[in-house]
């Protein structure tokens, strides 16, 4: 089956109307350029689920965002090395701050999820 499924082609319509209705504004920096590349990420804050009770935690800022997987709108699972970074804020109502992109989540014809921290 060829990348241009009937399948892909209507799940990357649906990612767009996603993104439209989810997105907020983030900034895209691809590791060793200097400039920044505007981009809507769909922000979910990755909560500690304390699932290991006694142990001492240190909370560390961690989200998941959610991107098309498109090199003109989003980020592509392609395109993406370690050392890239976007600025989103790190909690609701904060100052926005520059997240590493560590690990692909998920990803499908039509979005990537990156952990992020």
């Amino acid at each position: 089956m060829s990348s241009d499924s009937t399948y892909d082609l209507m799940w990357n319509d649906a990612s767009v109307l996603l993104m439209d209705m989810f997105g907020v504004d983030a900034t895209y920096y691809a590791a060793g350029i200097g400039a920044g590349r505007a981009v809507q990420v769909i922000l979910e804050y990755v909560e500690d689920d304390r699932s290991l009770q006694g142990v001492a935690r240190v909370r560390s800022q961690q989200v998941e965002i959610t991107v098309l997987n498109d090199a003109a709108v989003g980020i592509t699972a392609a395109e993406w090395v370690d050392g890239d970074e976007v600025l989103v804020p790190p909690r609701q109502g904060s100052t926005a701050r520059r997240f590493r992109l560590t690990r692909i989540a998920r990803q499908d014809a039509g979005m990537v999820t990156f952990a992020a921290r």
